[in-house]
């Protein structure tokens, strides 16, 4: 009887266990359909939502597709941020850890197929798409920045120079959030005629710039406020500065001898009188030894400071003409003037003209 009485018993636990086992595995399958069908209207909402974020942030005009959302990572693609000339953008994809993501904190981002427009004017570079850009204000404040790390690849900038000129500049950047609320930039951009290499590193009190290299050549290249361009330019170099919230530094150095050809320059240098007229010349500038190229401070201004030689400069004026062959000489420019010594082996020969002589009828045989 006691025999009995133990086989039913083992028979219902046995019944129990597969009935428990029965209602967790459909548990389990109702649930992976419930996360299958809130996956599958994720993406819609989260469009939604997102659209009507970037529209606060002042964008007319927003259109997206969010591709996928899952738990450890969302892509987006096909963003166009405005509605005339919108900036676009390819794709972007995040990763993330789903708590920290619901606390507002991602992983790392990628972001493909930037395409943003500048414009170079006479005061810097301003971007006439993110005019109306508006950023929330909050009375709470941040902690630390809300990713881990930032790319960015095959990005397009199209710049626009005072003269009216369009490049198109590839940029590669890497952000890299090195503490709650510090983060390194590595930044490079191309364009045929030149490259930018750079690293910033940004706390929350000062903007360090370190390691710039700067590398041009080209054909020509227009200066704002002279007639003629610049023409077979070769130039590189080296950069580095420092922003805080009072000032800003920056150093500019020589990595090699600048070389550049200037065609007819029609320059103003005496108050009253008529503009020097210099002829074209083939320049080149090196560094000067006890100080970089170019030294910038927001409150003491700029310096300049570097060695200018040519093979044949001439230039004339009210009548008179300069003619140095060769000419050499250091060449120093701050808020109190500008200031030429070393002259070396140079070759000065100051006469008048023989538009002077004639007019004044004046022979000479040299």
């Amino acid at each position: 009887m006691e025999k009995e009485s133990n086989s039913g018993a083992r028979q219902a636990i046995t019944r129990q266990k597969k009935w428990f086992g029965s209602l967790i595995g459909t548990a389990a399958v109702l649930l992976c359909f419930l996360l299958a069908g809130w996956f599958l209207v994720l993406p819609g909402f989260v469009e939604k939502r997102l659209a009507e974020e970037l529209t606060k942030l002042g964008f007319d005009r927003v259109e997206m597709q969010v591709v996928r959302i899952g738990l450890n990572e969302a892509k987006i693609s096909d963003l166009r941020l405005g509605g005339k000339d919108p900036i676009v953008i390819g794709k972007i994809t995040a990763r993330y850890r789903l708590g920290d993501a619901m606390g507002g904190q991602l992983g790392t981002v990628d972001i493909e197929g930037l395409e943003l427009k500048a414009v170079m004017g006479t005061n810097g570079v301003w971007f006439p798409q993110l005019e109306n850009l508006s950023l929330p204000e909050s009375d709470e404040p941040m902690d630390r920045l809300p990713f881990e790390g930032i790319s960015i690849r095959s990005a397009k900038l199209f710049l626009d120079d005072p003269d009216g000129a369009s490049h198109l500049i590839p940029v590669e950047a890497k952000l890299t959030r090195l503490e709650p609320k510090k983060i390194a930039i590595q930044l490079f951009a191309h364009e045929k005629s030149a490259t930018l290499k750079t690293d910033v590193l940004i706390g929350e009190e000062t903007v360090e710039v370190s390691d710039g290299t700067l590398s041009l050549k080209c054909n020509e290249l227009p200066v704002p406020g002279y007639k003629n361009p610049l023409s077979d330019v070769f130039l590189e170099l080296a950069f580095d500065g420092m922003i805080t919230a009072e000032s800003m530094v920056v150093d500019v150095n020589l990595l090699s001898p600048a070389k550049f050809e200037t065609g007819e320059i029609k320059h103003p240098v005496f108050e009253g009188e008529e503009p020097m007229e210099i002829r074209p010349a083939k320049w080149e500038i090196s560094p000067a030894e006890d100080s970089p190229l170019v030294v910038y401070h927001s409150e003491k201004g700029a310096k300049f400071a570097g060695l200018i030689s040519t093979t044949n400069f001439i230039a004339q004026q009210s009548g008179w003409e300069l003619d140095a062959k060769p000419l050499r000489t250091l060449l120093k420019r701050d808020v109190n003037g500008t200031t030429l010594s070393g002259w070396g082996l140079s070759f000065l020969k100051f006469s008048p003209t023989a538009d002077w002589r004639r007019k004044n009828k004046i022979k000479a045989d040299s």
